[in-house]
């Protein structure tokens, strides 16, 4: 929505220009007089009709050509801010869910059937105005997905081949094998796009293996980028990165003696890397360089310890506000503090608290700050999703904490942590609130689910539980408070699904008709579809003749009335989950 603004703005610029040009010439033609024409016809430039004014009485005649010309810098230049703007608007990306699984009927399961593999993975898609203004990244996004999907298709395959093998001597004590990734978007902006994906797999055996991959590109030109590409020396990276490790572990020295070693035969290619707003991070799987033991090993070079080691054209950050996903249980560095000259460590992780919540997959949230803690014990879920924030101008940075969580019902929660001032503080919390996803059934054989990345924190979209009528999932476009870290709507009202269950009256109803707002009452039969609600005192419908009214409602509790009538009398169903 920003960037058709913004685009609508330079194309009515431009507009305006080509009038004034044209305007111009017929006035040097006819030799009519340039201040009355363009102050009757042109009110957009009043002001530099008036300063003529004044340069007139000043002695200062300026012919049309001057003005013309004058004028043509002023729009021009208006014209370069808006453009700029758009330049360095965060891209707008979405994130498809994509699963398969095969498995057969068995009597002596308590489900009457046996999973005996899956696959689930993620496709990474530009939004439609990104992908205009970055059509060759659109491409190789695309060219990705495919690429995915079929190697996903043919894993499934081999697995179930081997999951078949191993369930006839392993009948009683059988898991099923599985594949799982998922995308962590880490920067996104005129630059680079650079998405972290986290893997899990289980191929059988004592264990399963994860680690985490970087993708890389040019948002321009849509090429994948190697370290080469973004670092001016190459050849001191196995120095460098074998010390930092070393560093960070000590009580390790043994394990990485001969890690400098090792890195002189990696290739460019054979990094794996992610780039964020203010640094680079390396991941080394386990077995790379390390034992299983010892997990995903991963080391970050900020742009500001080594400047010089940096291509300027990836480490210039025009837009520092940021919000990206992060994954569980895996430490982060950040800088909360550019002036202490010290950088901070974050950790998110879940964990159990009670055997039932074992049994039912019910996770908490535990949030560590260097050496603070915050365990939360009034918010859980089944699945956990945490965003950082960077919010405020480069001298007044904020950092927050974004954890939805969804529980039973596909209830979603978000609850905001304030990560300044050295401790987890939080802030508040957004009941019935879950970042937007759709339903589009035109796509695939199934249908496909969609969900917008987070990476923007002044534009994004919540979906909130609202019970009006029905219930439905209303959408909002918010932009987070910096001093509170709180999102704030930027509309009054909740947009609903387009694909809301209609509603069909009883009785006659009283309703006001937009936008004249004009009552007129409706006959029994008529078919009502929710468009809009501010989710308390009214819903706006939209009629089978395309017309749109609005149906005010008042609340007694939980009962709703309708012009003084229970709403249960008003149709012939309403749709409340329950």
């Amino acid at each position: 929505y920003a960037f058709n603004k913004a685009k609508e703005m330079v194309k009515n610029m431009k507009r305006k220009l080509i009038y004034i040009i044209t305007l111009g010439m017929i006035l040097m033609l006819t030799a009519c007089d340039v201040e009355k024409e363009l102050q009757e016809d042109n009110t957009l430039y009043s002001d530099e009709m008036n300063h003529e004014k004044e340069n007139k009485g000043n002695g200062e005649d300026k012919d049309a050509k001057e003005l013309l010309e004058e004028l043509w810098d002023k729009v021009e230049s208006e014209a370069s801010q808006e453009e700029k703007i758009n330049k360095v608007a965060p891209l707008q990306l979405q994130l498809s869910e994509q699963y398969s699984e095969e498995g057969m009927e068995n009597e002596s399961d308590e489900y009457g059937y046996t999973t005996l593999c899956s696959v689930s993975w993620q496709n990474l898609i530009l939004a439609d105005e990104s992908a205009e203004r970055y059509p060759e990244l659109a491409k190789k996004l695309q060219e990705k997905n495919t690429e995915l999907n079929e190697y996903n298709r043919k894993l499934k395959e081999d697995l179930l081949v081997s999951a078949k093998e191993i369930y006839e001597y392993q009948v009683d004590y059988f898991n099923p094998l599985s594949s799982n990734s998922s995308f962590c978007v880490q920067r996104a902006d005129n630059n680079i796009l650079s998405v972290r994906e986290d893997f899990y797999d289980y191929w059988g055996g004592a264990h399963g293996m994860y680690g985490s991959y970087g993708i890389n590109y040019d948002v321009n030109t849509g090429e994948e980028l190697v370290i080469t590409d973004v670092m001016t020396d190459f050849g001191s990276l196995p120095a460098i990165l074998s010390e930092k490790i070393m560093e960070q572990y000590a009580d390790e020295y043994e394990t990485f003696e001969s890690l400098k070693e090792t890195l002189e035969g990696y290739s460019a290619e054979d990094y794996c890397w992610t780039m964020g707003y203010g640094e680079i991070t390396f991941y080394f799987q386990p077995y790379e360089i390390a034992s299983y033991a010892m997990g995903l090993i991963k080391t970050t070079i900020w742009f500001d310890e080594m400047p010089e080691l940096f291509q300027e054209e990836y480490a210039k950050v025009e837009n520092e506000e940021y919000s990206m996903a992060l994954s569980l249980n895996q430490e982060i560095e950040l800088d909360l503090d550019a002036e202490d000259g010290k950088k901070n460590r974050l950790f998110v992780s879940d964990y159990y608290e009670t055997a039932e919540e074992i049994e039912y997959g019910i996770k908490r949230i535990s949030i560590m700050l260097d050496d603070c803690s915050y365990d939360e014990t009034e918010c859980y879920g089944y699945e956990i999703n945490p965003y950082l924030l960077c919010v405020g101008d480069t001298e007044n940075k904020k950092y927050y904490l974004y954890v939805e969580t969804v529980a039973e019902n596909d209830y979603t929660t978000i609850s905001v942590y304030d990560l300044n001032g050295g401790e987890v503080t939080l802030n508040g919390r957004l009941d019935g609130t879950g970042f937007a996803g759709y339903w589009d059934e035109n796509v695939g054989e199934y249908g496909m689910y969609y969900k917008d990345v987070f990476n923007n924190p002044q534009e994004f979209q919540l979906g909130t539980r609202l019970d009006i009528l029905g219930t439905w999932s209303g959408i909002k476009t918010y932009a987070v408070n910096e001093e509170t870290g709180l999102p704030k709507a930027n509309e009054d009202y909740y947009v609903l699904s387009e694909d809301s269950n209609s509603m069909k009256s009883v009785i006659p109803l009283e309703v006001m008709m937009l936008p004249e707002e004009k009552k007129e009452k409706l006959s029994a039969g008529t078919n009502f579809y929710p468009i809009r609600t501010d989710g308390k005192t009214y819903v706006d419908m939209r009629l089978e003749d395309g017309r749109e009214c609005r149906i005010y409602v008042e609340s007694e509790g939980w009962d709703l009335k309708i012009n003084g009538v229970d709403q249960w009398e008003c149709f012939e169903t309403l749709w409340y989950a329950g």
